[in-house]
């Protein structure tokens, strides 16, 4: 006689509709249970303090991607009984239930919480409270970054006034070696000037001695 096949756990579950027609996963060949009321979900999730990232020697504006940050300083906590939206993503990745259909999926995730007598409004207000945080820290970020922003082009002001001093103060330092240039040029002028009456007092003074006279004068200009 062939071994009857060994259930998978949530095979041990159905799913029921109880009189207003809400779906219920419940153990083969139990009662219906009573329809009881959900606790409201949490309405709002705020980030007390922005979670701490070491801010990079360059100065950039700095994001987290450790969203247990962000979830720490929404002081969001982890239920006694454990089960997180985490918890339920690491149910639905599961080898048992990563190929079932939707339908399956549910079924077999309501009733591991009713085993463990977690309510889903648990797992929602989880997820719900991390959705909040998040959007509470990009909140903080689009914010921040309106700051940072203005910081950066405070600090460009900054270098573009230095720039400008930079430059005013070299182009000061080249008219300066122009006249520099002109001066020295205009002295030269001066001096081959002088030479040249020099050189014809001394040309003059041997000319009646000697012939061709050895003393060179200098064309003006030269």
């Amino acid at each position: 006689m062939t071994a009857e096949k060994k259930k998978k756990w949530f095979e041990h579950f159905v799913t029921v509709s109880d009189n207003s027609g809400e779906e219920k996963i419940q153990m083969k060949d139990e009662p219906v249970p009573a329809k009881s009321k959900s606790a409201p979900l949490e309405q709002s999730v705020s980030i007390n303090e922005e979670p701490h990232v070491a801010a990079e020697k360059s100065g950039r504006f700095v994001l987290t991607s450790d969203f247990e940050q962000i979830y720490a300083a929404a002081e969001i906590e982890i239920p006694a009984h454990g089960y997180t939206v985490y918890k339920i993503m690491e149910l639905l990745e599961s080898d048992d239930l990563k190929a079932m259909s939707p339908e399956v999926k549910k079924s077999a995730i309501t009733a591991a919480l009713k085993i463990t007598n977690v309510s889903i409004n648990d797992v929602i207000k989880d997820a719900v409270a991390r959705d909040k945080a998040l959007d509470a820290y990009e909140n903080i970020k689009l914010k921040s970054i309106g700051e940072y922003e203005q910081k950066k082009i405070t600090e460009n002001e900054a270098i573009q006034r230095e720039i400008e001093e930079f430059v005013k103060a070299k182009n000061e330092q080249i008219e300066k070696n122009k006249r520099l240039i002109q001066q020295a040029k205009s002295g030269l002028t001066e001096w081959q000037q002088m030479k040249q009456a020099e050189e014809q007092k001394i040309f003059d003074a041997i000319s009646p001695f000697v012939s061709p006279n050895p003393v060179t004068l200098s064309k003006p200009n030269n």
